[in-house]
């Protein structure tokens, strides 16, 4: 943690999807965005589609994806 940043704890992907969905929007400089499992689902486009309009306004993204196999 820097000074001036903060932490909120969310619990279940019905908390965690839509803070994360407009801090993607809201970026205006750099993302970086990094995620251990995707899976199929409604938030998998909606992240995609806000990543790619971040892309297009000029904002640098780096997306990292790690699926397990195994």
């Amino acid at each position: 943690m820097s000074p001036g940043n903060r932490a909120e704890i969310l619990l279940n992907g019905d908390e965690i999807f839509p803070v994360q969905l407009a801090a993607i929007r809201a970026a205006q400089a750099t993302i970086t965005y990094a995620q251990y499992s995707v899976s199929e689902g409604r938030s998998v486009p909606a992240i995609v589609a806000a990543l790619a309009d971040r892309c297009r306004a000029g904002v640098r993204v780096s997306v990292l994806l790690v699926h397990d196999l195994l």
